[in-house]
């Protein structure tokens, strides 16, 4: 990256959120001091709401009173935490692996304007470690990955090592889009080992609002974008080993 080159506010977010692509991190290079620092900070202030926001108490909250006043334009004055916890990186909303995810109410309730998000965590005994992009990582590491849903309806959940073996992991053997549970952030039941397999490996979430054949999910696991139509949307992750 040129010395010259300022990252924006808004680019900065999108990094924190794994949102920007490959490309765009390649044309960002090495990081300057500057950008690191700003990232550490986000995460300070992010750690900081979410630790006078305990989400096992405010969530389940958020969301019955949100169900309560659906009908309304404007939420109340919870608006603004429920979208911060909900779209915060999850090392601050599930610490301890196995910990269950608050659950969202029976009648299926989407919050909106919160994308999808997808979270992969490092588990050691009890503890869980939430990795970002570009995150290293090494044989015999034991992975966790969890999702928010946001607005979204159906998704797939798929993983490729360096090698380009696939695994799917949601739904959990090949076949169309699994339906997303609305609300908070959902764990996956199993977790998995990584093998030896060197270079990266890449994780990747894709949902729509409409359910979609596994044909789909493949072609756009090799793809560095979201499908041409635009219903389907690519969430990508990727780990270095």
């Amino acid at each position: 990256m040129r010395k010259s080159e300022r990252v924006s506010d808004l680019m900065l977010e999108k990094m924190r959120l794994n949102e920007l692509s490959s490309e765009q991190m390649n044309r960002l290079g090495d990081l300057s001091a500057d950008v690191q620092n700003r990232l550490a900070r986000l995460a300070r202030e992010d750690e900081a709401f979410l630790n006078a926001h305990p989400a096992s108490i405010y969530v389940p909250k958020i969301l019955q009173r949100a169900e309560a006043s659906r009908r309304r334009v404007v939420w109340p004055q919870f608006a603004a935490v429920a979208a911060l916890l909900l779209i915060a990186p999850a090392s601050f909303v599930l610490m301890k692996s196995g910990a269950e995810a608050p659950s969202a109410p029976e009648s299926g309730f989407r919050v909106k304007g919160i994308r999808p998000y997808l979270n992969v965590y490092r588990k050691s005994g009890e503890n869980a470690e939430h990795l970002e992009n570009g995150s290293s990582v090494r044989k015999g590491d034991l992975i966790q990955i969890s999702y928010v849903a946001g607005e979204a309806k159906f998704g797939v959940i798929l993983s490729q090592d360096g090698e380009g073996q696939v695994s799917w992991h949601l739904p959990s053997s090949p076949g169309q889009s699994a339906a997303l549970k609305p609300g908070a952030e959902v764990v996956l039941p199993d977790a998995f080992e990584l093998d030896g397999s060197k270079g990266f490996e890449k994780f990747v979430f894709l949902v729509s609002d409409h359910v979609f054949s596994p044909e789909q999910a493949l072609a756009l696991l090799e793809k560095q974008s979201s499908d041409e139509s635009g219903s389907i949307r690519k969430i990508t992750l990727a780990l270095k080993k």
